[in-house]
């Protein structure tokens, strides 16, 4: 039996079931009619749909964001600054990649944090700098 529990999803049989009685759940109603759709394209097609359903990451809620956005901005600026000012400061030596990741891992200990606690303050700043943008 298929993944969408119709038995044989075969063109206008299956669209004769799955609109008269499958109102009141849309979701298998649309995982049939795409499974009909992908029969009739053909075997390469339905296989191209599923391992490209497969290989699609999960993303997180919208609410994650107000730390999401801090957190990427804070590992890619510290990642940057702390390049520049250890090379700047011991050189091109054998260890300069241990005194890198070190310089960068404090780095950030002290940038995620400070983002968080400011970047409120910041919004307000900036909000009173510049116009909302229309719509």
């Amino acid at each position: 039996m298929p993944p969408c529990g119709y038995g044989a999803c075969e063109g206008s049989a299956l669209r004769k079931r799955v609109t008269s009685g499958n109102a009141s759940n849309p979701g298998r109603r649309r995982a049939c009619l795409q499974e009909a759709e992908d029969a009739r394209d053909g075997p390469e097609r339905f296989e191209e749909t599923s391992m490209t359903s497969r290989l699609r990451r999960r993303k997180l809620p919208a609410r994650y964001a107000a730390v999401v956005s801090p957190l990427v901005l804070s590992v890619l600026m510290t990642f940057i600054v702390s390049l520049v000012s250890t090379l700047k400061g011991v050189g091109l030596r054998p260890d300069f990649v241990a005194s890198w990741m070190t310089a960068w891992g404090l780095s950030w200990l002290v940038a995620f944090p400070t983002l968080l606690a400011v970047l409120p303050a910041v919004r307000r700043i900036v909000g009173l700098l510049c116009h909302p943008q229309p719509g």
